[in-house]
């Protein structure tokens, strides 16, 4: 697996006034690949770390740059191409009510999205004794244990996280930061961990910083 970003540059454009185009991010590069699989993405509020996700997504395009994943051009993708690499990721997303059907049980969730997550996942997240109650009494911290059980569940080749262990305490920030780097390092997967979180230390962090409007 290989993800690599060449010179990412996202500029968003006033309607009328150019001198109040504001660079969220520039010229950014980066490669993840089998020797180099998890990138920690840090910063604070506003420099871009959610941008650069939904620019590894595919949901907004860069104003400069190129991204590709298994040499496929990700700022390109279409149609069914795009819903093919699509069904490769693995998104814990930031709000994880967004993405759960509170309508569904626990595990009709994890059927929704083709994720097979075994017991001792769901006992090492301290879910197991809860599958079978509404989703709707989860905690927030317990939905976010879900969401991290659920996309590993799916074996993704590219694990997308952001804030993964946002309301957490101490014991599972710990737990669900070790799953994720226990599967980026056994799977055929590269993570980007996108955090607030200083406890989430590895050798490869990038660290953001605010650019501003651009003149």
């Amino acid at each position: 697996m290989k993800l690599k970003v060449q010179n990412l540059t996202k500029v968003y454009n006033h309607p009328v006034e150019d001198e109040l185009n504001f660079t969220v991010l520039s010229d950014i590069s980066f490669t993840l690949d089998q020797d180099n699989r998890l990138l920690v993405v840090m910063g604070e509020s506003g420099v871009g770390k959610t941008t650069l996700i939904e620019l590894i997504l595919g949901r907004i395009r860069p104003t400069a740059g190129k991204i590709t994943f298994n040499d496929l051009v990700i700022n390109t993708m279409k149609g069914s191409r795009k819903s093919r690499f699509l069904r490769q990721v693995g998104y814990v997303n930031q709000f994880p009510q967004d993405t759960i059907d509170f309508r569904l049980s626990p595990r009709e969730n994890l059927l929704l999205f083709d994720s097979e997550v075994s017991e001792a996942v769901l006992e090492k997240l301290d879910l197991l004794k809860i599958m079978d109650n509404s989703i709707t009494s989860f905690s927030g911290g317990e939905l976010r244990r879900f969401m991290v059980a659920r996309e590993i569940g799916r074996a993704p080749s590219l694990l997308i996280c952001d804030e993964p262990t946002a309301h957490l305490d101490q014991m599972n920030r710990e737990i669900v930061w070790n799953m994720i780097q226990e599967y980026t390092s056994s799977a055929d997967c590269v993570t980007i961990v996108s955090t607030h979180d200083p406890e989430l230390k590895h050798k490869n962090t990038m660290v953001l910083e605010k650019k501003g409007w651009k003149t």
